[in-house]
Order: C-alpha cells, then structure tokens, then sequence
C-alpha cells in the first residue's frame, strides 16, 4: 500500500509546477504537525471533504444527513457556515507557503438563500484582497443542483507562529 502511495505521489509531482510545490509542502507540513488541511476533528464529523485548493481559491462539500438537519429536516445553519468557513480557511491556507503560519477566521457574513434538505452541498471561496496579515474573500454554497443556498463575506488573519 504504501509503495502505491508514493507511486501516486510521483505522478502528482511530476505534473505540478513549482508554485504549487511549494504550497503543497507548506500544508504537508501543517498535517505533520498536527494541524491537518481537511478540518480537524470537526471536518471529519461533518464530513467535509476538499476538492481543490489553490491560489486563493477552495472548494470543499459535505453530505447532507440527519446529523446535520435543524429541527425542519433541512442542513442546520451553523453545517452551512462550517462548510464556507472551511472553504474560506482553505483559499488562505493555498496562498501560505510558511509552514508556520495559518488563517484564523476573524469575521463571516452570511445570507442564506434557500434551505437544503438533502444531498451534496458544496462551498466555494475566493480571496479578495490580500493583506501582509488580513485576507478578505467571497463565498458560496450550492446544491447538487447549483442553486444558490448561501454566500458569504469574510475576514481572516494570517497568524504567523514562531
């Protein structure tokens, strides 16, 4: 098993440039250390799964279960800020090359549109400024269906351990 991963490896890194290199090591070191690129132990309760995260733009999707419903059987809320929050975090992370740092989420503004009640949602984010410590960035959620069910605004700083 592990002789496949490191052929998949190869192949991956034989096809990237060296921007995406870099970004790549900068979050295999963030997972060594502990503080993984899928969400953490939330992430992984709710299901989120990260599609594409690079140059300030990320994508990720949760399914919908009953784990999730608000008391009107739809995805609660606070399901849909998590999976924005997550992409957002992820279209910051994609722009670190530091190992050392990481986005903290300062601020999120939503305005949902629409409820869901089953299937894939998937959240979408964008950078759209970015500051020596404050990154500011759009986002979406969407259903399997592409309808609009949330966007969003958010803040995040750039939190540089030493």
């Amino acid at each position: 098993m592990l002789e496949d991963i490191v052929a998949q490896c190869h192949v991956l890194i034989d096809s990237m440039t060296v921007e995406q290199l870099t970004v790549a090591l900068a979050a295999l070191r963030r997972v060594g250390q502990g503080r993984g690129a899928q969400g953490g132990s939330l992430g992984r309760l709710l299901g989120v799964e990260f599609t594409d995260c690079t140059q300030g733009r990320c994508t990720c999707s949760a399914e919908i279960g009953e784990h999730v419903w608000n008391p009107h059987q739809a995805a609660h809320g606070a399901f849909v800020y998590a999976l924005v929050d997550y992409a957002m975090g992820g279209a910051v992370a994609s722009l670190l090359t530091d190992a050392q740092s990481r986005p903290v989420t300062l601020d999120i503004q939503m305005r949902y549109h629409r409820p869901a009640r089953r299937g894939r949602l998937t959240a979408s984010a964008h950078v759209v400024q970015q500051g020596e410590q404050i990154v500011t960035l759009t986002g979406q959620v969407q259903n399997e269906t592409e309808e609009l069910v949330a966007t969003a605004t958010g803040a995040y700083f750039v939190k540089r351990e030493t």
